[in-house]
């Protein structure tokens, strides 16, 4: 009785290093008998058989009991990186909505033009158009900056007296944000590469 006993415990213990990962429920299951009959036993309810069961069981447990541990483990592990990505993504989502939107609304814009000019059979022409209207676009605000209504009213000398009154009132020391420098200074490289100063 003592080998079949010690022989279903071997059995129980491979089982268990190998189907660990495999069958985790029935693993479980395993686990909390093991430890019902470990307590009946550590009690010493079955009087004599209790001692030889008691050390037959023991590695078994330690085995049952360390697995266990593994699995809370990387369960808990799995919960934490799940539950940190899903606030990672909700705080950069409404953080970047706006940009997203425009990010979107802008690529829809491009795509319109190149496929109205695609389906007339020249994909250069899209192309060109949509760099037309990208510099007419720029030449538009850069003027605006400055206060020109045409590219013809632009002198050199005129560019650098408003630049210079304008860099007065954007700057920072005088209630003026980076932005808005930051601004003036592209649409001045803007103009000043219109007119090939």
């Amino acid at each position: 009785m003592g080998k079949t006993i010690a022989n279903s415990l071997s059995k129980i213990s491979e089982y268990i290093e190998q189907n660990w990962v495999k069958d985790t429920e029935r693993s479980l299951k395993l686990c909390i008998f093991l430890i019902v009959v470990y307590n009946i036993l550590s009690y010493g309810i079955l009087g004599v058989f209790s001692i030889p069961l008691y050390l037959l069981l023991a590695p078994i447990l330690t085995i049952l009991f360390q697995r266990l541990m593994q699995l809370l483990s990387v369960t808990a592990k799995k919960i934490s990186e799940y539950i940190m990505f899903e606030r990672a993504s909700y705080q950069y989502q409404d953080r970047h909505t706006e940009w997203y939107d425009d990010y979107y609304e802008r690529e829809e814009h491009q795509e319109e033009y190149y496929n109205y000019y695609e389906h007339t059979g020249s994909k250069d022409e899209s192309y060109n158009h949509y760099q037309e209207e990208k510099e007419e676009s720029e030449l538009k605000k850069a003027l605006k900056m400055f206060g020109f209504s045409d590219i013809n009213e632009v002198t050199v000398l005129e560019l650098k007296k408003r630049y210079h009154d304008l860099a007065k009132m954007y700057h920072t020391d005088n209630g003026g944000t980076q932005e808005d420098m930051q601004a003036l200074n592209v649409s001045r490289a803007y103009l000043k590469r219109f007119l090939n100063i």
